[in-house]
């Protein structure tokens, strides 16, 4: 758990009861954990990118558009850049990529029927 600025904003059994009712699986202990630590490290960022956001506005208040701008911006620079995933795909076993083609054109026809 991380414990960088004080106790977790993630309530651990709140977070083991989500895993179980969105996925039907039980959750180890260490999972729920590395997840709460996960989850604490993206919250920091996006109050830190949010109160910049509110700064920039010379501005004293976080409002709800800080927020959105603070998502964009952290997950922005989180998403993994094109060279990233072309190393993770290069590590796959050949049964992998035909399961990752098999998905990308499940994903594709199902946005296609959209």
């Amino acid at each position: 758990m991380s414990k960088k600025d004080g106790e977790s904003v993630i309530v651990h059994s709140n977070l083991k009861d989500k895993i179980d009712h969105r996925t039907g699986l039980r959750s180890g202990e260490e999972a729920v954990d590395n997840l709460i630590t996960v989850l604490d490290e993206l919250a920091v960022e996006l109050v830190d990118a949010a109160g910049n956001s509110a700064r920039e506005d010379d501005r004293k208040t976080v409002l709800s558009r800080d927020v959105v701008d603070a998502e964009r911006v952290v997950l922005e620079e989180t998403a993994p850049q094109v060279d990233e995933i072309v190393d993770l795909i290069a590590t796959l076993s050949a049964e992998d990529m035909l399961k990752l083609a098999e998905a990308i054109r499940a994903r594709r026809d199902q946005e296609k029927e959209e």
